[in-house]
């Protein structure tokens, strides 16, 4: 028996002597003493027969922290990856019922596109009929739709005729199915909510770029008026009606602000009834997606100075301040461009696999007039950027980094973007926190302790 490289520690903690191990591959996050510790860090570890240990080495296995001598980790790997890619189990999509904004925000990603169409009655029906057909030939068992923008708002008729039959598709199909949206949340009313609650909505996802001042410099109405309290005051509305996950971009220029975010929220009475709220790094963008110059602030990747500390802390203040939030320890930093099953549809009815590409010819990987994609589709599913990360511990989670960071940093989607460096620097603390939550949540939820030795 031998320990997993895909196994990392946290030493002395959640009490000194104690070890928190997790291991990447399989998400399993355990506590165990400095004496078994000592053990499993050996060669062939292998207590003797009946030793008090021996049961814990074989639970240690069983979550896949430890594994036998003969097992090629490389070919689990790839198994799982298989597995992710081409499981039928679910089908996602997003859908762009228009590019339309009515936000000026001045990190803008879709800039570039410079358009404003929106999908028609009969784009809409077209679009939910390649769905079905592709839901029939797939045989899912959960079918789950995001729409984005521009300000998918904007189109509320489309989200409702997509939604509506979608939603009576699931039904008759026995299909489960539901539905979220990503928005500015400026027209985010319980009006609104309430016509798309009956066909499924789930949750929303607000961006808030920090307190006020800073939020309505950065993503102002396209008059230059500021939006923060029209979208506070909409989550008042709808908090009690769908959940809400509060987004804040932030760089360096509005990274100050975003905890006091927190505290308008409480101040707002929202505590407790948003979801979560989660602090993210805006990404540099490249010159028209056609080369890799950098444009404007941001970072390339996870991994550049001052980052990972800056992800840490605001995470910490977060969680302290009593609002939930994702630790990302467990989620891939990679993008789901190579899972089949995922798809991004445009108001023009083209087909894509990342948010970012969208509206950028280079990237199309079919439309929904054929059943059929294209040869840049096979190259997304066939990169295996992985491949070239085995020895890394890190790679189950990073898959070997962003496809879009990759391109806007090397101009080659192809590249190894590393993030290595970011999980090094913050992967400790992380994992803390990941631990603290659980123990938090209750015994359902608590990471396995392993029976203590002394």
């Amino acid at each position: 028996m031998k320990l997993s490289k895909y196994t990392i520690f946290v030493s002395d903690y959640p009490e000194s002597g104690q070890h928190l191990v997790f291991n990447t591959l399989t998400g399993t996050l355990v506590v165990i003493d400095k004496e078994l510790r000592e053990i499993i860090s050996s060669p062939h570890a292998k207590p003797s027969s009946g030793d008090r240990l021996e049961g814990e080495l074989l639970r240690l296995e069983e979550l896949g922290i430890m594994v036998g001598d003969e097992v090629d980790e490389d070919l689990i790997l790839e198994h799982w990856i298989n597995r992710w890619k081409y499981d039928n189990s679910t089908m996602d999509a997003g859908i762009l019922p228009t590019y339309a904004c009515n936000f000026r925000c001045v990190y803008c990603v879709e800039k570039a596109v410079e358009a404003t169409v929106s999908m028609n009655e009969t784009m809409s029906r077209t679009v939910v009929n390649w769905l079905m057909r592709r839901v029939e030939k797939l045989h899912p068992h959960d079918l789950f739709i995001s729409y984005y923008g521009g300000e998918p708002l904007l189109n509320v008729p489309a989200i409702e005729l997509i939604s509506e039959t979608l939603f009576d598709f699931a039904q008759k199909g026995g299909i489960e199915y539901e539905f979220q949206i990503e928005t500015n949340g400026s027209l985010l009313t319980r009006n609104v909510v309430g016509r798309l609650l009956k066909y499924g909505l789930k949750r929303a996802i607000v961006t808030i770029d920090g307190e006020r001042t800073a939020h309505d410099m950065r993503r102002p109405f396209k008059s230059g008026a500021g939006s923060f309290d029209v979208i506070m005051d909409n989550i008042s509305a709808v908090a009690d009606m769908i959940e809400i996950d509060i987004r804040g971009n932030f760089d360096s220029e509005n990274f100050e602000h975003m905890l006091g975010l927190l505290d308008q929220l409480e101040q707002r009475g929202l505590k407790g009834k948003v979801k979560g709220v989660e602090f993210v790094p805006i990404m540099k963008t490249s010159a028209g997606l056609k080369s890799p110059v950098i444009d404007g602030g941001g970072w390339a990747s996870f991994s550049e100075p001052g980052l990972p500390e800056n992800i840490v802390y605001l995470k910490r203040e977060t969680l302290r301040r009593g609002f939930l939030t994702n630790t990302g320890i467990g989620h891939a930093l990679s993008s789901p461009i190579i899972r089949d099953n995922y798809v991004i549809i445009d108001p023009k009815g083209k087909i894509y696999k990342l948010l970012p590409f969208v509206g950028y010819e280079d990237f199309i990987v079919g439309d929904i007039f054929t059943d059929e994609f294209n040869y840049r589709h096979v190259e997304f599913m066939t990169m295996d950027v992985w491949r070239r990360c085995l020895e890394c511990p890190y790679v189950p989670v990073c898959g070997g980094g962003s496809r879009y960071g990759a391109y806007v940093k090397y101009g080659d989607f192809r590249r190894v973007l590393c993030e290595k460096e970011y999980f090094e620097k913050a992967g400790s603390e992380l994992l803390k926190m990941e631990y603290e939550l659980s123990i938090s949540q209750g015994p359902r939820s608590q990471p396995h302790q392993m029976p203590s030795s002394v």
